[in-house]
């Protein structure tokens, strides 16, 4: 479980990419504390377990790249610093949302130990779905995503035909589809990789694909509202979605090379 043991026997790319992430990570909180002033404990505490939860969620992303069972591990201690997070920054639906991943990654724990059997060195075989199926899959999530986004939104969607101007802004439906879109889809990457199914990588690229795409959005009007706190905390959380969807790509290739190596 000591993660810099386990980091020893990898990949340049693996070591290169949590380096750099951890870099990153230190920079973001030398430039919140320095730019801004916190004002409570919330503002104290949130970037410090932000970081945390951001270098656990990678060390987990990595190990799931690699096939490890330990990787649940560390997403569920993610998923803790995340439920904290929202928590205390009132955030219910991410709050909820992360509740699912905790139950997912101690479930996924029980999965894979069933799958491997009693050799810990067995590499867990993963499963593949047909193209037919999958395409389906991606149909329906993105029909789904379009229900959520409704529900999601709710009162803008009353006000719809009424005077309210948000709700005619493209900008925020667009923001709020991709928010939709990213639920669905993460969703059910979550159970494929409890079920080791090789396509949750694809499903990762797409979520975090419209996750990017919804920050930057973020990032842009921040900017132009001159609010800095918010400007700092969007671009470090696009700065951790970029590197989970590189990891998702590499995940995808090796964990197919590990496949065919089989």
């Amino acid at each position: 479980m000591n993660l810099i043991a386990k980091f020893k026997s990898y990949s340049k790319y693996s070591v290169s990419l949590f380096s750099v992430n951890f870099t990153g990570c230190v920079a973001y909180l030398a430039i919140f504390y320095l730019m801004i002033k916190p004002e409570n404990w919330v503002d104290i505490a949130s970037p410090i377990i932000s970081v945390l939860a951001c270098l656990t969620n990678l060390a987990c992303l990595i190990l799931l790249a690699k096939k490890k069972i330990s990787n649940f591990y560390y997403g569920a201690t993610a998923v803790v610093f995340f439920m904290f997070i929202s928590w205390i920054t009132n955030n219910y639906g991410s709050f909820i949302l992360n509740f699912y991943y905790l139950i997912m990654n101690i479930l996924s724990i029980f999965v894979w130990k069933k799958s491997i059997g009693k050799d810990t060195n067995k590499e867990i075989t993963s499963l593949s779905l047909k193209k037919t199926n999958f395409i389906l899959i991606i149909i329906g999530a993105v029909v789904i995503s379009v229900g959520i986004m409704f529900i999601l939104t709710i009162d803008s969607v009353l006000h719809f035909f009424g005077d309210t101007s948000y709700a005619k802004n493209e900008i925020f439906w667009i923001k709020h589809y991709l928010n939709s879109l990213a639920l669905t889809i993460s969703i059910i990457a979550m159970l494929f990789a409890t079920l080791h199914i090789r396509q949750q990588w694809v499903m990762w690229m797409v979520s975090n694909g419209a996750t990017i795409s919804m920050w930057i959005i973020n990032i842009i009007q921040f900017s132009d509202e001159g609010n800095t706190k918010m400007l700092l905390t969007s671009s470090f959380t696009l700065f951790t979605y970029l590197f989970s969807c590189v990891n998702s790509v590499f995940g995808y290739m090796n964990w197919k090379k590990l496949n065919l190596a089989s």
